[in-house]
Formats: C-alpha cells, structure tokens, sequence
C-alpha cells in the first residue's frame, strides 16, 4: 500500500488547491475527536466530498454543509463502505447552496486569520 501514498511536505495556497483538485474524495480517519477539522472545509470549497467518522468537529461541519458522509467511528468497514460508494461523479450526496456558502465564509473566515488582514468577496461570486 506504500505506493499508493506521497509525502508532500509544506505547501503553499496554490499547492494545497492544486492537490485538492486531484483529489475525488478527502477522508482522514481521526481517532479523535477532532476540535476543528479545516481541512474538511478546504476540500469542500474545493468540490471534494468528504467521508469521515462521526468524532468532534467533523459530524456539524458534515451535517451542516451537507459535503459528505459521516461513518461510525472506529468502524473502519463502515468508512470504507461509504469511500467506495462516494466518486466524484455520481456523488450520494449533494451540497446545497445554504451548505455551499457555509463553506465559503467558513474558508474566507480562515483565510482572514491566517493572513491577518481583512478578506473581501462578493456574495454573488460564490453561488451554485
């Protein structure tokens, strides 16, 4: 299974979208209970559908935006279930556009802190 994973090491704002967009589907397995989950966040806003256990912050960020799958924690059959019913073309699910923009201010929020300056967006750029 080796091959099937890469280390890429720090990247940067464009490393990050360019590997999402690659991606058909997020999931990271925490077995814990994750306070923030950003990551999902960022894979949403991106198009990419998540498949997570239900722990932390990952069940209201999933059930709020509508972005994925919850699975039962340390149930690694039931998230395997729902990754191989999940693809990025026919997906189970759909994000409405309340879940949509949930997701954008949710990103546009981070952005802001990350950076320490104010983040400016026009609501009407960011609609399905």
């Amino acid at each position: 299974m080796a091959e099937e994973f890469s280390y890429r090491g720090s990247v940067d704002r464009a490393g990050k979208q360019a590997f999402l967009s690659g991606l058909d589907v997020l999931c990271v397995p925490a077995t814990y209970d994750e306070p923030k989950g950003l990551f999902l966040l960022a894979a949403m806003a991106s198009g990419v559908p998540v498949v997570q256990p239900r722990r932390g912050g990952f069940t209201e960020i999933v059930e709020r935006t509508g972005g994925g799958l919850l699975g039962d924690p340390d149930d690694p059959e039931a998230l395997a279930e729902h990754l191989a019913e999940t693809n990025k073309n026919k997906l189970p699910y759909a994000t409405d556009q309340d879940g949509f923009e949930s997701v954008v201010i949710a990103t546009k929020a981070n952005e802001a802190i990350n950076s320490g300056t104010r983040v400016e967006w026009n609501e009407s750029e960011y609609s399905l």
